[in-house]
């Protein structure tokens, strides 16, 4: 059994390339600065848990999006890519966004399948670093 797509719109996805960023010789580590990748369009289904919601930070208020995205995985697969830590999205539909995925989980589990069917994407507004 394939889940149907149901209510999902194009979300555009830019990979995070830790192999080509630049490494710090001094401090011998990566800089903090991602290198994406072009950008893949791929449909999915947004779920937010809060848009804009304050939050009382040590500097002030900030606005906090969190949230997640369903995806089938035949479509990633279809598209030559997956969802990884550290992905951004900057488009969802036809609004222009800058979110980053801090987690991926694989869903929907079906045994005629050989395993799960979907992939939840959790993000954030920051960058987890």
């Amino acid at each position: 059994m394939i889940p149907n797509k149901i209510n999902f719109v194009d979300i555009t996805l830019q990979k995070n390339q830790t192999a080509t960023q630049h490494h710090d010789d001094v401090f011998m580590e990566r800089t903090r600065s991602p290198k994406l990748s072009a950008a893949y369009m791929i449909s999915g289904l947004p779920v937010y848990f809060s848009a804009d919601s304050p939050q009382i930070e040590n500097f002030g208020v900030s606005l906090n999006t969190t949230g997640y995205f369903v995806f089938r995985i035949i479509d990633l697969e279809a598209a030559g890519i997956d969802v990884e830590f550290r992905d951004k999205v900057t488009k969802i539909g036809l609004i222009d966004v800058e979110v980053w995925i801090n987690e991926v989980r694989p869903t929907a589990h079906y045994a005629a399948q050989g395993g799960a069917t979907l992939k939840m994407a959790f993000f954030q507004d920051r960058a987890i670093k």
